[in-house]
Formats: structure tokens, sequence, C-alpha cells
């Protein structure tokens, strides 16, 4: 009986928990209605918010907009009354019904955002970014809040910029802050402009970009102007952070212009140095851009000061297209440059890249790593199986560009 009633009290104490490991208000939805009541109230009643969402279809276009710098946490899958959670995303969806983005969350001071186990559809934002959801948080001074996303399903959405996620955490002076996506699947979502999956921004106007981390998410059938699947890009004037991808399926992805699969771009415009860029154990297959980048684009850059590596290992790159009208790499292209610094190390170390497909230069991979008045970079290949790549132009599976102007 002891042992019984330990455990009753462990997880009344768990739910009543929030970010950080504070006390958060708690609130049990069961209706759209009471979906928007509750964030509405979460969002001035000066707390750290949880939100539980009962199993079931809400259709809306559900809004939240605070200023008090606390964090608000949606999860989907519970039972009636919340009593117990299951962790399956198609139990919760949350419908836009083509009238607006379906989840639109935003603290102007820093505080923290999460949504889980969800499935998000048919939202419709053209005028603005984030079809499905619109996730920001920002800070004068200090860190701009962490945002969340784990275990969710984003589904037919579109935005004018970022179809499925659009999410950004941004301080005017301090860090941006982490952003992180978990266990998503993203299928067929479109943006007019940037990001047909997800759009991830941490930036800060003079201070420093925050870290991105993809991990286990799925990306298919996403359409965008640029980055069909993913865009994530950290910006800082002193320095930009680390953007990480560890075993991420990316495939069936089309951009019209670079970065058909992945867009991954890090960039300090002062004299910091660009965030470091690491692809681990992924699958990029079967994506398009009719510019350069068909599987991956990815930059690190700085102004004035180091650019970040760029590290490649164990990820299968193949059967990507790409035209290549400005830039090259069907299979990838990698810029690693700084103006007037340091340009950045390239290594790439047990990948497989095949069968991709390039109407330009570097049919396998095509690397930039020059600087205008610096120290040309490094590029090192280690164990890599590079087979059955096509450049029309006469350019096999690897070509290092030494120059700032890319081959036509």
């Amino acid at each position: 009986m002891k042992k019984a009633v330990f455990v009753l009290l462990c997880c009344t104490a768990f739910l009543a928990f929030g970010a950080g490991g504070a006390w958060a208000a708690q609130f049990c939805v069961s209706k759209a209605a009471d979906l928007q009541t509750d964030l509405t109230t979460a969002s001035s009643n000066g707390e750290d918010n949880v939100i539980m969402v009962v199993q079931g279809t809400y259709t809306g276009n559900f809004t939240y907009g605070s200023s008090s710098g606390k964090s608000i946490t949606l999860q989907g899958g519970y039972t009636a009354g919340c009593v117990s959670q299951v962790f399956n995303p198609a139990k919760t969806v949350l419908d836009g019904n083509h009238a607006g983005a379906v989840l639109a969350l935003q603290d102007t001071n820093g505080g923290n955002i999460s949504v889980r186990e969800f499935t998000i559809r048919n939202g419709n934002n053209t005028t603005g970014s984030g079809g499905g959801v619109f996730a920001y948080s920002s800070s004068t001074l200090g860190t701009g809040g962490t945002i969340t996303l784990s275990g969710n399903t984003f589904t037919g959405n579109t935005g004018g910029e970022a179809g499925g996620v659009y999410a950004q955490s941004y301080s005017n002076s301090g860090t941006g802050g982490t952003i992180t996506l978990t266990e998503n699947t993203f299928t067929g979502n479109y943006a007019y402009t940037a990001g047909g999956g997800v759009f991830a921004y941490s930036s800060s106007n003079s201070g420093a970009g925050g870290p991105i981390t993809f991990t286990w998410n799925t990306f298919t059938g996403n359409t965008a102007d640029e980055a069909g699947g993913v865009y994530a890009y950290s910006y800082g004037e002193t320095g930009s952070g680390q953007i990480y991808f560890y075993e991420n399926t990316i495939k069936g992805k089309y951009a019209y212009s670079i970065g058909g699969g992945v867009w991954v771009s890090s960039y300090s415009s002062s004299s910091g140095t660009g965030g470091n860029l690491v692809l681990l154990g992924n699958t990029i297959t079967g994506n398009y851009s009719y510019d350069g980048g068909g599987g991956v684009y990815a930059s690190s850059y700085s102004s004035s000061g180091t650019s970040g590596a760029t590290t490649l290992t164990q990820n299968t790159i193949s059967g990507n297209t790409a035209y290549g009208l400005y830039s090259g790499g069907a299979g990838v292209f990698i810029n690693a440059i700084s103006d007037s610094g340091p340009g950045g190390t390239i290594t790439l170390t047990g990948n497989t890249v095949a069968d991709n497909h390039m109407y330009g230069p570097g049919g396998g991979v095509y690397c930039q790593i020059a600087t205008t008045t610096g120290t040309t970079g490094t590029v090192i290949f280690e164990a890599n199986t590079i087979t059955g790549n096509i450049a029309h132009d006469g350019y096999g599976g690897y070509t290092p560009m030494l120059s700032r102007i890319l081959q036509v």
C-alpha cells in the first residue's frame, strides 16, 4: 500500500512541474474553444504553463501572445481528464481548416516554447511565416527563449515562409536561444519562399546566434523556393551557433532555387566565428533543386573572422538532382569562407555519395573554401564512397573550388 501511494505522489508532482523544475499552471483541454481560452489565460497569468490536450480533433487557429518571459508547453495525447498520456501524434489533431496558421505562439520576453505529440495539419498562412506552427521568442538584452518541437506530425500546411514550422529565437544584444526538433515528421508542406518543412532561425542583432539541433526527424515531399525540406540558420554579429543534424531522413524535396533537401547556414557578420556545421548519419535522397545543392547546401561564413568547420560523417546522399545555374553540387554544396579571415575546414568521412545528377559542376560534392584576403581553407576526404555521380560540364564527384566566383 505504501508503494502505491508513493507512485501516485511522484506522478502528481511530475505533472505540477514545468520548465526548469518550476511550479507550473496546468490546464486540461478537451474542446477547441477551451484550448484558445486557456492559451489566452496562460499568456497573462505570470506563470509557467502546461496545457494538456485530450485525444481528439481540434479545428481552429490557436494563438498565444505574451510578454511574461514564462514558458508555454502544449502536450497532446491525454486520455479523458488528463489522467495519462499516450505518445502518438495521430491521437491528437490540430486542424487549421486552411484559414490561417494552426498554432501561433509568441513571447517577447524570452519565454520558452514547447509543442509535443500533435498532428498539425491544413494550416494556411501564405502572407506570413509558419503555416503549421509559428513559434517566436525574443529578448531585448538576455537570451532568446528555447524552442522545442518533439514527436509531432506536420502535414499539408502552407506558409509564405516555412510551410510546416517557423521557429525563431531572437535577442537584440544577447544570444539567440536554442532550437531543437526531435522525432517529428513533415510531409507535403509548402512554402512560397524558404523552408518547405521547417525554417529554424536563431539570431542576434549585436550578439551571437544560438545552436540549432535536428535529431531523428523525417521529411518527405515538402516544397519551397529555397530549401525544400529544411532551412536552418544561425546568425549573429559577434558569432553564430552550431547547427547539428543527426540521423534524419530527408527525401523527395523540391526547391526552385538552392538546397533541395537541406539548407544549413551559420553566419557571423563581423569578426566572430561562423558556427560549425555537423551532419552525422543522415539519409538524404531523391531531392531536387533548380540551382545547386540538390541534397545539401551547407554554408559557414564570417565577414572578417574565422569560418566554422563543416563535417559530414556517415551520411548517405544519393539520387539527388540539381541544375546549377549559379552554383554546383547535385549531392552536396559546401561553402566555408571568410571575406578577410581564415577559410574553414571541410571534412567528409565515411559518407556514401552516389548517383547524383548535376547539370553543372560537381555531380557529387562541390566545395568552396577561399577567402578574399585571408587564408584558404582545407578539404579533407577520408574513406568515402563516391560513385555514379554525373556532372555535365565534365567535373566528377568532387570539385574543390578555390575561388569565391562560382563556375557556371
